[in-house]
């Protein structure tokens, strides 16, 4: 299975965008009993670049 990869205008490269889990914060909310927040929080939180942290992506990489 290809994983899926985008074209970061800020880098200039190819990369694998994704989401990084806060484990602390997941626990502090778990803590409170409000856990639930940071599950609605991760799944609406939009995948990002590994190398500038921008969602600034371009064309199709396969055409450049």
């Amino acid at each position: 299975m290809i994983k899926e990869m985008k074209y970061c205008i800020n880098c200039k490269l190819i990369v694998q965008p994704k989401k990084d889990f806060n484990l602390c914060a997941f626990l502090f909310l778990a803590l409170l009993g409000s856990f639930w927040i940071y599950i609605i929080y991760y799944v609406l939180k939009s995948k990002k670049c590994p190398i500038c942290n921008s969602t600034n992506w371009g064309g199709n990489y396969l055409n450049l």
